[in-house]
């Protein structure tokens, strides 16, 4: 069966023209803040990072508190990661993260993105109990 080439002449045309051009977009994440939503006798000393993987890279969140971001051809997604560790003799930790298209987080900027990390102590009388934390993202 031939393929219907107005349908494929129009579509390429949309494609070229009409949709978004995403080298001329930017993104703006900022890591707006962790909170401890809630902590059962896990620790009181926390070592917490926050990270955009993008390209090859690596960028600091705790450190910048924002990256821009400007998309590159051959990379369409890019990864948030969170880790969240409590100090101690033996540190508890745990590590979450999500990746993201390049071209949803351009159509829906702005962007609330949450990723939560649930640490569990695990030594002592308290063994077993947790702590919750959130961390709150922008993309712009």
């Amino acid at each position: 069966m031939m393929p219907n080439i107005k349908f494929l002449v129009v579509y390429t045309i949309l494609c070229l023209f009409l949709l978004p051009d995403l080298k001329s977009q930017s993104l703006q994440i900022e890591l707006k803040e962790v909170i401890l939503e809630y902590n059962n006798h896990v620790g009181n000393e926390w070592v917490k990072e926050a990270y955009v993987e993008y390209a090859g890279k690596r960028y600091d969140l705790m450190e910048d508190r924002s990256v821009k971001i400007t998309p590159l051809s051959g990379y369409n997604s890019l990864t948030i990661r969170v880790k969240t560790t409590e100090e101690d003799t033996y540190p508890d930790s745990t590590t979450e993260s999500k990746t993201y298209s390049i071209e949803q987080l351009l159509s829906n900027k702005p962007a609330k993105i949450e990723l939560f990390t649930l640490v569990q102590e695990n030594r002592g009388r308290y063994s077993g109990y947790t702590a919750k934390w959130r961390y709150e993202i922008w993309v712009r």
